[in-house]
């Protein structure tokens, strides 16, 4: 048996939708653990209907304490030794927790598996021409990874981990709200693999309420910590903590901090752009690729290829 992990804040919209996409996998042996984070419209009223449905749903409610908290709750009270998580504005396709499972089972070394994915727009059509493949497949390249020092992570919302080295490394690390996840993966990566499978198994869902640019900027600073802290290790030197991290981030020079400013700034618009144009909102679209491109010229290669990507394909 496994369980399944699913955080929910608000999420009236597209929960059903997950919710039935867990219950309809290929792999019937798990708990479901559905974790109420405080919310104030129909979640619960919804979620309560499914588990007079099956008993495998457990309801575990908090406040609104944020999807790191509201993971590590339901963590707590699993059962089994694996844990999937699901966002709940997401779908899993059928077969996804049979393959995560099997993966597992064949190679013991690794820790935390992810997969690949498709996005998805509001209305769930897939928008994306190419998989969603973060992470790496191998364990080579999983090895070079961490020889240059570089963040190691997977696809948060289809992720499969061991229950123990989770617990072990102390769960989703609040001070990290945003890059939770990332953090996460980096200190478990100590204890063993983390790669992907390269299958698409996931439906992620990308729309404009998704994407912000205080997340975006507050990410990057993160990211950059946590790699930052992976290379002391390497090398043996000392590892600031990430409030002397923050610090040193301020003390940089106006022109130092305007520059990273804009790229965030531009790469969150580029974004922005991209959950537009799945919801098919054309003019907002071009308004944010051209924020985007205006802030750095990196925009303007991304678009280029991007539409010549559509033309070939």
């Amino acid at each position: 048996m496994i369980t399944v992990v699913m955080p929910a804040y608000n999420a009236e919209k597209y929960i059903a939708e997950a919710i039935e996409s867990i219950l309809n996998q290929t792999f019937q042996d798990f708990e479901f653990i559905i974790v109420n984070d405080g919310s104030t419209d129909n979640t619960l009223k919804i979620i309560d209907q499914y588990a007079a449905q099956d008993r495998r749903i457990r309801l575990v409610q908090t406040d609104h304490v944020g999807g790191g908290a509201a993971r590590n709750a339901g963590v707590k009270v699993a059962k089994s030794d694996w844990i999937a998580m699901m966002d709940a504005d997401d779908i899993s396709l059928p077969q996804r927790l049979e393959k995560q499972v099997q993966a597992a089972q064949k190679s013991p070394t690794v820790v935390v598996w992810g997969t690949y994915a498709h996005k998805i727009n509001a209305a769930g059509k897939i928008i994306s021409k190419k998989p969603f493949n973060l992470g790496v497949k191998t364990e080579e390249e999983f090895h070079a990874m961490r020889q240059q020092g570089k963040n190691i992570t997977v696809l948060h919302g289809p992720v499969f981990f061991k229950k123990d080295i989770f617990l072990k490394e102390g769960g989703y690390n609040p001070k990290f709200e945003g890059a939770e996840d990332t953090e996460l993966f980096d200190r478990m990566s100590d204890h063993g693999l983390v790669l992907a499978l390269p299958e698409i198994l996931y439906l992620y869902r990308f729309h404009g309420n998704s994407v912000s640019f205080n997340n975006s900027l507050h990410q990057k600073i993160l990211g950059e910590y946590i790699k930052q802290r992976r290379q002391a290790r390497l090398n043996g030197t000392e590892v600031l903590s990430l409030e002397a991290f923050l610090q040193q981030c301020q003390q940089q020079s106006k022109w130092f901090r305007l520059k990273f400013y804009c790229v965030t700034l531009s790469d969150a618009y580029y974004r922005q752009a991209n959950a537009y144009y799945g919801e098919k909102c054309y003019w907002r679209t071009t308004f944010y690729l051209l924020l985007a491109m205006v802030l750095h010229p990196n925009a303007v290669r991304r678009v280029r290829q991007r539409l010549f990507t559509s033309a070939t394909t």
